[in-house]
């Protein structure tokens, strides 16, 4: 009697073990950028016939009746949990955030001067638009002109003065998808206007031109002493060849300008006046 019970317990334990923590699921590959294709396989405890059905899920709200053997395409980044459910819920089995999925991130950021009337060139930057999938970790590297770099997704960087200088963001995850930009930052208090220009041909001070980062669009216009407009663009670019919007030569006297965008980080609105010599 005695060794008819061992012999049960036996048989229980052997049974116990055959439903739980014996099948697993593998996949060939767990993490990509933006899409991925997965194939699952269910490494089995019992024979291969004990498996009449097998449903999948593949935690993105798909399912699919199969073996075990199956192939899904993730069109969504994302964390997946994949699990089987094996004839018709006797066993289940599960694989918790399995699949990680990053999405290739768009860089793109802001800046401001953080001290307008002041005279020290400290700006703040920020990240845009990019939004990181929940559950896989962002860095954001700044790097600016002298190679110093800061890893947030705000940096304060003092420019030591008024110039142009390329700034650069690169964004990646932690599954390595990854994008950058660089920008063109205008330093400066206010855009540097000239006062005087000679468009005569010797090429010397020959456009009146005022510098830009060229990532904004200004609107500028050139108004004679009578107040008639006389020139018009809307451009990235500010410059002035000294003709008129017909193609004649501007005569020589005093001139107004109206610059402005609001595309820039701060609204750009400036006008004064300025000289045209031949």
């Amino acid at each position: 009697m005695r060794n008819t019970t061992i012999y049960i317990l036996a048989v229980l334990m052997c049974s116990f073990t055959g439903i739980y923590g014996q099948d697993i699921i593998i996949a060939d590959q767990t993490e990509g950028c933006d899409t991925l294709t997965v194939q699952f396989t269910l490494d089995h405890s019992d024979p291969a016939a004990f498996y009449n059905s097998v449903v999948w899920n593949f935690g993105d709200g798909t399912s699919a009746s199969g073996g075990l053997l199956t192939t899904h395409q993730y069109t969504v980044p994302g964390v997946y949990s994949i699990s089987c459910i094996i004839n018709n819920g006797t066993r289940i089995v599960s694989a918790p955030d399995l699949i990680r999925i990053g999405a290739t991130p768009f860089a793109d950021f802001s800046f401001e001067d953080t001290d307008p009337s002041g005279t020290d060139f400290l700006y703040r930057f920020y990240a845009m638009y990019f939004e990181p999938v929940d559950g896989i970790g962002v860095d954001y590297t700044w790097r600016f002109p002298d190679g110093t770099e800061i890893v947030d997704s705000i940096a304060e960087y003092l420019f030591p003065a008024d110039s142009i200088y390329p700034v650069i963001l690169l964004v990646e995850d932690e599954l390595g998808c990854s994008g950058s930009v660089l920008k063109k930052v205008p330093v400066s208090k206010e855009l540097l206007v000239p006062n005087v220009f000679s468009p005569n041909g010797d090429e010397i001070n020959d456009y009146f031109e005022v510098t830009t980062p060229g990532d904004y669009n200004y609107s500028f216009r050139v108004f004679s002493e009578a107040g008639l407009q006389v020139y018009y663009s809307l451009s990235p670019l500010i410059r002035w060849d000294g003709r008129t919007i017909g193609g004649q030569e501007a005569s020589p006297g005093v001139y107004f300008y109206v610059i402005r965008s609001d595309e820039t980080p701060t609204e750009t609105s400036l006008s004064g006046f300025f000289y045209l010599f031949r």
